[in-house]
């Protein structure tokens, strides 16, 4: 290991030297701005107005807060920014500047109609695309990221085969089979207007695009549920999915002694694969309770569903037993701060325990990103793969949660139907497999969350930030509840909550909890940030 490197040195071949803050840097090229300056042992890259420094979280372009300065031009995503020139990058203030850069001075406008329109390249948005491309539908496939694959089948930057297991196995064999003659794809793409009924306005590089395609499928995924402690915003504390694609795409790990905490299996295969990357894992904090025999009817009904999935969920725990990983069940994560050079972690539950951590890994579980179906003013899941809106179908984790292998029956499903509605000959029995196969899967997914099952909390304590683009905490938003702005909107427009760069992404759903509402913010465009010169 070389670093955070858990492949070693970079080979020369594939070096690029970047700088930071003059501090030069050297770079795999390919990987983000996010993974070379982990590696590089980097955390703090920006500045708040009120002199707090913010660092990688959710590491998939959401939460905004690894904004840097690269070359003069201000507000970019290192989690979201690919290297493959020398840069200069430096840490982003409060004020940042509003220098564009040249590429951004040069927008070409174009208008698209495919047949239909695939939002998202993760395990539903690939299915989708292959089985309408096959039925003889124009497809037009767009993601946000360099390449496709999504948060699970997110496919590594280096060539190095060392590496590879059969979760990227099926995700290259699913890349290569959306490579068809009907599919155009476009990366590093992100849909900021959605009208209705079928009005996408799309932004890429050097490209400001109208697309109105016949059909279009939502396949936008999920992000992760914030869980809002004190210290959660210091840099080191991360998300799941974010230190897994620092070691899955980029083999950098998240820190050289990590705690993990949450509810649910994806914290044991991120503790499983950064132990076996090199890292000190020196627990994972579990919020439910240690499996009995009240969750042995679920257990079963899981190795009836899905032997494999079962099966490698036990493996996962005896690996983390191998390697004296300590699991402590009903513990969860009550505060963060900086010691020293790194974090001190408290957990509380079961019992009250500190960890002293480069990271601090946080897998509370996810929430579905419906943000263009809000816009669109349109309901998931009406009918297989159709949601309320005519024309628009979704598929996968953005209809609620279930999983990469029930978003691909999905995605099977909503590719399908999309190429019939528009006069396609389609396979009708491929549809009533993908139909059996998300029913065993949701059947699965159920008896899961019920061995992983815990009890509601407590509201964050008065001075637990809750919206981090703000800096607002719980006790502002309470005092604004207290004077009578219940609705989430209203307290939206007194505090400003919501109002930052995630979009209320991330405050959205402790907000809900406090008022026991289910309602969410207004949704209005652009649904995510974007240059003004990308747009006019």
């Amino acid at each position: 290991m070389s670093g955070l490197r858990a492949d070693g040195p970079v080979p020369l071949e594939q070096a690029v030297t970047i700088s930071f803050e003059g501090q030069p840097i050297t770079a795999r090229r390919g990987e983000t701005l996010a993974a070379a300056l982990t590696a590089a042992g980097i955390r703090d890259l920006r500045e708040t107005a009120e002199g707090e420094r913010r660092g990688i979280f959710c590491g998939m372009g959401v939460c905004q807060e690894c904004l840097v300065n690269v070359d003069g031009v201000a507000a970019v995503r290192a989690c979201m920014t690919t290297i493959e020139l020398p840069v200069a990058v430096t840490r982003q203030g409060p004020l940042a500047s509003l220098r564009p850069s040249a590429a951004s001075t040069v927008i070409i406008h174009e208008t698209r109609a495919p047949d239909i329109l695939v939002i998202g390249a993760g395990a539903a948005g690939l299915q989708a695309a292959i089985h309408a491309a096959r039925a003889g539908a124009r497809v037009l496939i767009i993601d946000e990221r360099a390449k496709p694959g999504g948060q699970f089948y997110k496919q590594p930057v280096s060539p190095d085969r060392r590496f590879a297991d059969a979760q990227f196995a099926a995700g290259a064999a699913l890349i290569a089979a959306a490579d068809h003659p009907n599919v155009a794809w476009l990366a590093n793409a992100e849909v900021w207007g959605a009208f209705p009924p079928c009005d996408f306005r799309i932004r890429a590089p050097g490209l400001s695009i109208r697309c109105t395609p016949r059909r279009a499928i939502i396949a936008t995924g999920a992000c992760e549920r914030p869980w809002a402690v004190p210290g959660w915003t210091l840099p080191g504390v991360m998300t799941a999915g974010a230190a897994q694609t620092l070691l899955r795409s980029y083999r950098v790990l998240a820190g050289r002694r990590v705690l993990i905490a949450g509810n649910g299996p994806l914290n044991f295969q991120v503790a499983a694969e950064l132990a076996k990357a090199g890292a000190e894992v020196v627990a994972v904090a579990e919020q439910s309770a240690r499996p009995g025999i009240a969750q042995t009817l679920a257990a079963a009904r899981m190795l009836v569903h899905s032997p494999a999935l079962t099966i490698k969920g036990l493996a996962l725990l005896r690996q983390l037993q191998r390697r004296n990983i300590p699991v402590l069940y009903r513990h969860r994560l009550a505060s963060v701060e900086a010691s020293g050079g790194g974090l001190r972690a408290r957990l509380t539950g079961a019992g009250e325990v500190s960890f002293e951590a480069d990271a601090v890994i946080l897998g509370y579980g996810f929430q579905p990103s419906q943000e263009l179906m809000a816009a669109l003013q349109c309901e998931p899941a009406v009918g297989p793969g159709q949601t309320s809106a005519p024309g628009i179908s979704a598929a996968g984790d953005c209809t609620g949660l279930g999983g990469a292998q029930a978003a691909e029956a999905q995605g099977i499903i909503a590719g399908l139907a999309a190429a019939a509605s528009l006069g396609f000959e389609i396979d009708a029995g491929l549809v009533r497999m993908a139909e059996r196969q998300l029913k065993c899967h949701r059947a699965f997914q159920k008896a899961l969350w019920t061995v992983f099952a815990v009890d509601p909390l407590s509201a964050p304590s008065p001075g637990t930030i809750i919206c981090r683009c703000e800096g607002l905490t719980q006790s502002a938003l309470s005092a604004g509840r207290e004077a009578g702005y219940q609705d989430i909107n209203a307290l939206k427009r007194l505090t400003r909550a919501g109002m930052g760069r995630c979009q209320g992404r991330y405050c959205r759903a402790p907000m809900q909890e406090s008022q026991a509402s289910p309602a969410g913010f207004t949704v209005r465009p652009p649904v995510k940030p974007v240059r003004i010169g990308e747009i006019v």
